[in-house]
């Protein structure tokens, strides 16, 4: 009861809200962008040029955005400043839908402001918890999964019944409320800057330029290892969300059925990240966690080459869900062992540059070559194989060599 209550401190219930809404509105634009743009008449290949220019302009701001939180502007500030541009802009995107250099520079920018922040707003929940210690992160980003999944499930509904205009001034309303939200949380300081130092013969302390901080980061081996292990791990997740709508097609399923099966993943992906906070406070490995995410994705690429029943296939997307919840829950927790606490937003940035952005980026392009080229069944077997690859690299490192985290303060 009492952790019940501490949970529902007004700090934690606004946090959650946040992170409900924005996940939320990330939904309504990112998971209806290429049903939009087919239906304004784009291909195949033009809506993979949109989708690879997001995913690019990702992988490029998002180590810069967690430099600037670190040392220039504190989250609470650039996360308002990124809401704000990014609803106008769009806007400005549905409007100009049919002029596609317009759209490329749009994209661009909008999944700079609105795509890349998600790993501050992480950071900011992280760093709280140095003045509010009951904070629970996964609780928390939980409320991200509840809001996509339940975004998921009904806003293919709202688009058929008012049309994809609907979902462009959603966006715009919610990410609004975001906003709003942002301007009642409490915000942390920026860490990497210039501090005195008490005493005539101490030297005061000088904020780490960019490059001196990816000097740290690459001398620090685990965190190296890390990156490359979930290089490989989104590889075949990422593909995996983009292709999911052709393996359950091959099964008779259509849009309804995927619906259902994001919502499935979704909720246990919440469930399991609060499950997951639970047994980080108890003490247990974040290692031991990684390697049940990357066993429990490699089952479940061999089921989807199995011959199973349609909704049996949707059912087992709780792997894919216990699997991601637990990835975002345990590498937050992994990257704030590793590396300095006052680069901890851009430790936390150049890994998701890295290993979700540019892992997907990669992915996406050559699963898709792999799928037109020799047939799904080997595109999930190539998967299946990468993640083994993954699987042994860890143990290799991680369990073999008896490796210890490098934990910097």
């Amino acid at each position: 009861m009492i952790k019940i209550n501490r949970f529902f401190q007004r700090i934690s219930v606004k946090l959650w809200v946040t992170t409900f809404l924005f996940w939320s509105s990330h939904c309504i634009f990112y998971v209806f962008l290429v049903s939009f743009l087919t239906e304004n008449g784009y291909s195949s290949f033009q809506c993979g040029v949109v989708t690879t220019i997001m995913q690019l302009s990702v992988m490029v701001f998002q180590p810069l955005l967690g430099y600037f939180t670190d040392t220039f502007i504190t989250p609470r500030k650039l996360c308002i400043f990124c809401f704000i541009l990014s609803i106008p802009l769009v806007l400005c995107f549905a409007f100009s839908v049919h002029i596609f250099p317009v759209i490329l520079l749009l994209m661009a920018f909008i999944s700079a402001l609105n795509n890349a922040i998600y790993t501050v707003m992480d950071y900011w929940t992280v760093q709280l918890r140095v003045k509010y210690p009951d904070l629970n992160y996964g609780i928390i980003r939980s409320g991200g999964s509840w809001g996509y999944a339940f975004t998921a499930l009904i806003f293919g509904n709202v688009i058929a019944q008012f049309g994809y205009m609907s979902m462009f001034y959603s966006y715009a309303v919610i990410l609004a409320i975001v906003i709003a939200c942002c301007f009642f949380l409490p915000d942390v300081p920026c860490l990497n800057k210039v501090r005195k130092s008490n005493g005539q013969e101490a030297q005061d302390e000088k904020p780490e330029s960019f490059g001196q901080a990816i000097h740290i980061f690459w001398k620090t081996k685990s965190y190296v290892w890390i990156v490359v292990i979930l290089f490989l791990y989104y590889f075949c997740v990422k593909a995996h969300q983009t292709f999911l709508p052709i393996i359950l097609a091959r099964q008779g399923g259509d849009s309804t059925h995927l619906g259902i099966a994001i919502f499935i993943g979704a909720v246990v992906e919440a469930v399991v990240m609060c499950l997951v906070s639970v047994l980080l406070r108890r003490g247990h490995s974040s290692l031991n966690m990684l390697l049940f995410c990357m066993v429990a994705t490699t089952l479940r690429y061999i089921t989807y080459a199995m011959p199973l029943p349609l909704w049996l296939t949707i059912c087992l997307q709780v792997l894919i869900g216990a699997a991601t919840g637990t990835c975002i829950n345990i590498t937050v927790d992994l990257v704030s062992k590793m590396v300095p606490a006052k680069l901890l937003s851009t430790g936390l940035n150049v890994y998701a540059a890295i290993a979700v952005g540019f892992g997907g980026l990669m992915g996406n392009f050559i699963g898709g070559a792999v799928i037109d080229l020799f047939g799904l069944n080997n595109y999930l077997f190539m998967v299946t194989g990468i993640n083994l690859a993954a699987i042994t690299i860890f143990c290799f490192v991680f369990k073999f060599k008896h490796n210890k985290l490098s934990v910097k303060a």
